[in-house]
């Protein structure tokens, strides 16, 4: 799904998978919740909102090289919102859908 004023929060985490529930527990937080929570890989996963304006993207991961990480997906980016999960071999779910 083509991101713009659809902003995604892809929460990474799989060294410290505890890391993915705070990052999620920390957007609705800030953002508010979201019915919207895509799983392809537990415990990672993306949280969708529709943004008031655009904003950047931005990639933050953690040092350690694992590829662990936040990615905040916007404009001139996307995500998988459907299909089979590369690695998992499993469709992407909706959480709560």
């Amino acid at each position: 799904m083509a991101c713009g004023d659809i902003v995604t929060i892809d929460a990474d985490f799989i060294v410290e998978p505890d890391m993915a529930d705070r990052a999620q527990a920390l957007a609705f937080e800030v953002f508010g919740e979201t019915p919207f929570i895509r799983q392809g890989q537990a415990p990672k996963v993306a949280l969708v909102y529709r943004a008031a304006e655009a904003i950047p993207s931005v990639h933050l991961k953690t040092a350690d090289g694992s590829g662990d990480g936040i990615d905040v997906l916007s404009t001139g980016t996307q995500f998988v919102a459907y299909g089979v999960h590369a690695k998992t071999l499993r469709p992407y779910s909706w959480i709560g859908a």
